[in-house]
């Protein structure tokens, strides 16, 4: 697949994965092999308090809504906190990026400049928002009836933000261990959570869990964003195919192969 030169912004010479196919070369560059794709529910800024209040007994800040620049700054920090922390707590590093994307004005995230995605179709579009190693802001849509097939993501933590439409997410966690991406043998995934993203509602994955997400847009299409917060680490990243029917349908395990697009 060809690899396409996006966009620079950071200094040293290494590769971050941020994306299915997409990796940051912090020589101020995103490098593509097609365009970049890409935990909480949240209906809208003021609801997406009472979610996450709801979930962790705290109480909702008052805090102003955020234009885009804004919210870049506040989850620039957070992004550059959590990878210099040795021993990262990642859900609380979530539900910090969560807190500040939701309230994030929706109406303020600039349109960027889109493409198509390894010849889906109906089309998958990637493209990069900002990027601010270790913060990478992918921008996404989905035409109608659109699948992003299954991908993983690491290490990094990704939020995913509906600004318009509706689309469903699933996330699978890998049942004990994976084969090499270069493998063709089966392995075991479990799906661990389907949310339906609106404008304003989030979904999630880390490191250790849901890392593996599949997106499927409505009647009427749907775009958004990916919050991609970049940890230390090796960068290995795979599509992968799953099963259509369950081997274990009370325990929602499903076979799955790594793939190439």
């Amino acid at each position: 697949m060809d690899q396409t030169k996006l966009l620079s912004d950071s200094t040293s010479a290494q590769e971050e994965a941020i994306a299915p196919g997409c990796v940051i070369e912090r020589r101020f560059f995103i490098r593509a092999a097609s365009i970049a794709t890409a935990a909480l529910a949240f209906a809208s800024p003021g609801r997406g308090f009472a979610r996450v209040s709801e979930m962790t007994n705290v109480t909702p800040s008052l805090d102003p809504p955020l234009d885009f620049e804004s919210f870049i700054r506040e989850c620039s920090e957070l992004a550059k906190t959590a990878q210099a922390e040795v021993s990262l707590n990642e859900e609380a590093h979530i539900f910090r990026l969560s807190a500040v994307a939701s309230r994030l004005r929706l109406t303020s995230v600039p349109n960027g400049k889109l493409g198509p995605f390894s010849g889906l179709n109906p089309p998958v579009e990637f493209g990069p928002l900002k990027i601010a190693a270790p913060l990478a802001i992918i921008q996404w849509r989905l035409a109608p009836g659109a699948t992003l097939p299954a991908h993983n993501h690491n290490p990094a933590d990704v939020i995913s933000l509906c600004l318009e439409g509706a689309c469903t997410v699933r996330h699978f966690d890998i049942v004990d261990r994976a084969p090499d991406y270069s493998s063709k043998e089966s392995f075991l995934i479990r799906e661990s959570r389907n949310d339906l993203l609106t404008p304003g509602r989030m979904s999630s994955l880390s490191t250790v869990r849901d890392n593996i997400h599949t997106f499927h847009a409505g009647k009427a299409g749907a775009m958004g964003i990916d919050i991609n917060s970049i940890l230390p680490g090796e960068k290995p990243f795979s599509f992968l195919d799953i099963a259509e029917k369950p081997r274990d349908p009370q325990n929602r395990i499903y076979d799955a192969v790594w793939k190439k697009l």
